[in-house]
């Protein structure tokens, strides 16, 4: 009977040790990047007509991926000043989170004209700059 109850006890601490603490740096830039994937597929949702495209929603949401674009870089420590792993590594990601920034502010500046059709190639750009990114910095 009590091998059962301390292997589930076990199973249940093991467990525990997988979550990331919220306050690191690491629980940061993933609620961080959480944030921007909703809020991307729910403009991405509008452009591609997979959801019904409102103006109104789709500027607000914008503007909040535009703030929301900022955010992150400061919870990858692995690439500041401060403990750069390789220069070249913290310039190219410094690089791509420009590019990132600069995407989304098109974005914002595209959704005011209240058209789906200006807002659906600067959305791709939005697009194709996360995925640039992850293909090179994001962990397997």
């Amino acid at each position: 009977m009590r091998l059962p109850v301390l292997l589930l006890l076990a199973i249940v601490t093991l467990s525990a040790c997988q979550r990331v603490d919220p306050n690191s740096p690491q629980g940061k830039r993933q609620a961080s990047m959480k944030q921007i994937l909703h809020l991307s597929e729910t403009l991405s949702g509008m452009a591609r007509g997979r959801q019904p495209y409102v103006a109104a929603d789709f500027s607000r949401t914008a503007q909040l991926l535009q703030q929301a674009a900022r955010t992150p870089w400061q919870h990858f420590p692995e690439y500041t000043a401060a403990k750069p792993l390789d220069a070249d590594a913290a310039r190219a990601f410094n690089k791509a989170a420009s590019d990132f920034e600069t995407a989304t502010d098109q974005l914002n500046k595209a959704a005011a004209s209240g058209r789906v059709d200006d807002v659906r190639a600067p959305m791709w750009r939005v697009e194709d700059s996360c995925s640039a990114c992850h293909r090179v910095f994001r962990p397997q």
